[in-house]
């Protein structure tokens, strides 16, 4: 799998910094002038004419690491780094996407950034692909009406921590995929748990079909046995899945990760962190846009 790769030059960064320095000001087009070069490989990324499904933007300016978070912590962190969220919102800004809050989720303070602290725990699921992650691959927010374009994830703290976050490749699963299969996968059978509501796995996007599945056992119920045989199918197609077409990534502070939602699902490895060591806690934003 092809991954595109671009670090903040020192003058960008600068421009970046002065625009979060004034979070008022919302015309980026004097930020436009002053990051071409990012512009132009953003808009290279979205267009696909580099086939490279996800992109990690380096650099970006984050808050310096400051106390620790706490297990209540999890969904509104006491330091709470408006810059790292400002920037994320002028990539997207800059790629033409808008980031959207999801129907029926709530944010911590009103805003459609998700800050994500890991509980303390090992995460015990079996993994459902090739070993890449323990924590089986999915696709965030399936249940929508209108699914998100590109998933959005930002690191602002995180020390020896070892753990990756991992992307799955599922063209090559829709190649080789049997008639019958994608016709199970094309109805309103599947179900969300918590809410009841029923979608599509194979669905059709602006550049095609294309997968929004979760592989978790039990976060997507198959109502009809047909439904339940197309679900197992993409299980077992995941294990089958080429390694090339599996990558896994470090995410450090001032790193934004930027993948196509139609294309890749992502899953992560398995990690204990420890709330009294710092090396062992991972403090992620993530963000979902549309085009």
């Amino acid at each position: 799998m092809e991954i595109a790769r671009y670090t903040l030059s020192a003058a960008e960064r600068i421009a970046f910094e002065d625009h979060c320095a004034a979070p008022d000001a919302r015309d980026v087009n004097n930020l436009r002038l002053d990051c071409e070069s990012l512009v132009a490989a953003l808009r290279e990324f979205r267009d696909g004419t580099n086939d490279a499904p996800l992109i990690v933007i380096s650099g970006l300016p984050c808050k310096e690491a400051g106390g620790l978070p706490t297990p209540r912590d999890r969904c509104n962190p006491p330091g709470m780094d408006m810059k790292t969220e400002h920037s994320i919102a002028l990539c997207a800004a800059l790629m033409d996407v808008r980031i959207r809050v999801a129907e029926g989720e709530s944010f911590p303070f009103n805003t459609p950034f998700h800050h994500v602290i890991p509980q303390q725990e090992h995460v015990e699921t079996p993994a459902v692909n090739n070993g890449a992650g323990d924590f089986p691959f999915h696709q965030d927010r399936i249940f929508l009406e209108e699914p998100p374009d590109y998933h959005l994830l930002a690191c602002v703290r995180v020390g020896s921590d070892p753990c990756a976050t991992s992307f799955m490749d599922t063209r090559p699963i829709i190649v080789d995929m049997p008639s019958e299969i994608a016709a199970a996968l094309s109805c309103r059978e599947f179900e969300d748990p918590a809410t009841a509501k029923r979608v599509p796995i194979f669905r059709e996007g602006k550049n095609g079909a294309y997968l929004g599945v979760d592989l978790q056992p039990g976060w997507m119920i198959p109502i009809t046995d047909e439904a339940l045989r197309a679900l197992e199918y993409l299980r077992q197609q995941s294990n089958r899945v080429a390694e090339s077409d599996i990558t896994s990534i470090l995410i450090g502070p001032g790193d934004l990760v930027i993948h196509d939602h139609h294309r890749l699902m992502h899953g992560r490895e398995r990690f204990k962190p420890d709330f009294g060591r710092p090396e062992t806690i991972r403090w992620l934003i993530r963000a979902h846009a549309v085009a």
